[in-house]
């Protein structure tokens, strides 16, 4: 009983400062996220953001180039790779450009 009223209290609170969320993918993927990137020193700004390293299939990956311009390449311990033979890479990179299309529609 005494957690429900803190958890009714603690809700009314957020409320008060909209900072409740009504969709539960919403909720769900924010609390599987682990890292949150932010920055206020020219992303905001400039609206542009660059990825530097992914970590997927138990691997990191670097990458090189900056901002929008279609240059760079991936590489892992510091030897350039091909995307295409590495298949947990290329899925990543699927599964995030299938975000950005879902994201612009």
């Amino acid at each position: 009983m005494l957690i429900t009223s803190i958890l009714a209290l603690s809700a009314s609170a957020m409320a008060k400062r909209n900072a409740l969320i009504r969709l539960l993918p919403a909720a769900e993927t924010l609390g599987s996220t682990t890292v949150i990137c932010s920055d206020k020193t020219g992303t905001l700004t400039k609206n542009e953001m660059t990825v530097v390293r992914i970590h997927t299939g138990g691997k990191d990956y670097s990458l090189s180039g900056a901002g929008y311009h279609p240059s760079g390449e991936f590489s892992t311990d510091g030897q350039p790779i091909s995307i295409l033979e590495n298949i947990a890479l290329a899925e990543s990179l699927k599964a995030g450009s299938f975000a950005v299309m879902q994201l612009s529609e």
